[in-house]
């Protein structure tokens, strides 16, 4: 909306709008990059990754089961939209192989 104003105030279609156009002024920096953040991201390492989380959910439970074969689809770059919306028939268990779409 400011840039549509501003334009118009410009191209002469309106009369001059600062006044109007305060509120809408921008009351953050912009930032690009990696100055977007604070604290630099942190990342888990792929031994950290997969014996740390991992090996948390093997209780020898089903729910442990669960969340391992979760975490390990995660890990290897599945979406969780993906991850939910698998089914029985995109695993083959001959070739031992996960289809979706």
């Amino acid at each position: 909306m400011r840039t549509f104003l501003t334009w118009c105030s410009r191209s002469g279609l309106a009369a001059d709008l600062g006044p109007q156009l305060a509120p809408l002024r921008r009351q953050y920096p912009k930032t690009y990059g990696k100055v977007q953040a604070r604290n630099p991201g942190r990342w888990l390492t792929r031994e950290e990754a997969y014996v740390l989380l991992i090996g948390a959910c093997q209780d020898g439970t089903l729910h442990g089961l669960r969340d391992e074969i979760g975490l390990r689809l995660g890990l290897s770059g599945m979406r969780l939209s993906e991850i939910v919306n698998l089914t029985w028939g995109g695993f083959d268990g001959v070739t031992r192989r996960i289809t979706f779409t």
